[in-house]
């Protein structure tokens, strides 16, 4: 018996299941890291997107360096890199303010709506057509937003956070474009290395400027960010932001590689409960209401619904 369980080896269907579970898991470690870092430790969403992307970088090539360089960093297609740099770290620095100003599992729960926003392209860009699994798709995600508002006062006093979590999903929807492009020829470790390099040298300027925003008279305010300490904390957290992202990225297109988007893409919506889980249990949030519960009900079901489908066609 011990001996069958020492050389157990999972099926791919099992292996991608459970590095989608891993995935969701660094995901939400990520949202609640920066949550820590913008709340407690005193660094605006811009550095810790610079600082993040900065890690990530490193991190990536120290890889290539071990690997070969040249080899894994071969491009003839610097430009798009440098789109996908653009849009990367928009998408991140936009996620990142939403979560520093609002409930980290309702910037979580607007995270999921990704597969909206590619619907949407698709059916006005490229004339997709419009089926029955994009049209439970799109209501359901629409519902469960006004739930998660609370449809007694949707539309009244919007958390500001909203607005940039819904404008990441822009900028990482076109993203998502310009990695399709980029897969057909670009090595992954390029992929990563040059979005990485591009989002980094995008973010540093902007990690000298913090921003305030009053929409009610499209205001927005610019002034000098101060640098906080750098502790053994600060360092540590940083550090753990870019190696999670990094390990979600690895995971998420691993498995991917390894099953059917129809098995493990459900398993993404994990990261919902996770980041419920950690940001009761570390943060001490409270237990979102149960108009939230219903609204996240509505936006994992019908994107469930629509990856299974996806997936079987």
């Amino acid at each position: 018996m011990i001996k069958s369980i020492i050389s157990f080896k999972p099926s791919k269907h099992l292996s991608g299941i459970l590095l989608m579970i891993a995935n969701a898991f660094f995901m939400s470690l990520l949202y609640i890291i920066v949550k820590i870092l913008t709340n407690n430790l005193g660094f605006t969403s811009n550095q810790v997107g610079f600082l993040y992307k900065i890690t990530i970088l490193i991190l990536t090539l120290c890889s290539c360096l071990k690997l070969g360089f040249i080899h894994h960093l071969k491009t003839k297609k610097l430009f798009f890199h440098a789109l996908r740099g653009f849009f990367s770290i928009m998408g991140s620095l936009s996620m990142f303010y939403a979560v520093s100003v609002m409930n980290v599992i309702n910037a979580a729960a607007i995270s999921e709506l990704t597969p909206v926003f590619m619907v949407i392209a698709g059916i006005l860009v490229f004339n997709e057509k419009i089926t029955l699994p994009k049209i439970i798709l799109l209501l359901g995600s629409i519902i469960g937003i006004i739930f998660i508002e609370d449809f007694q006062s949707f539309g009244k006093n919007i958390n500001k956070g909203h607005y940039f979590a819904f404008l990441a999903l822009l900028f990482w929807s076109i993203n998502n474009v310009i990695i399709k492009k980029l897969t057909k020829t670009e090595h992954s470790r390029a992929q990563l290395f040059y979005s990485s390099l591009f989002a980094s040298i995008f973010a540093l300027p902007l990690a000298f400027f913090k921003f305030s925003f009053v929409f009610s008279n499209f205001n927005i305010n610019m002034s000098c960010a101060k640098w906080p300490e750098f502790t053994t904390q600060s360092l540590l957290l940083i550090l753990s932001a870019g190696l999670a992202s990094l390990l979600h990225k690895v995971s998420f297109f691993r498995a991917y590689k390894l099953s059917d988007m129809s098995i493990v893409g459900p398993f993404d919506y994990l990261r919902l409960p996770f980041t419920g889980i950690f940001a009761c249990l570390i943060l001490k949030e409270a237990i979102p209401h149960v108009y939230s519960l219903i609204g996240y009900s509505f936006i994992v079901f019908s994107g469930m619904y629509f990856i299974v489908h996806k997936g079987k066609n």
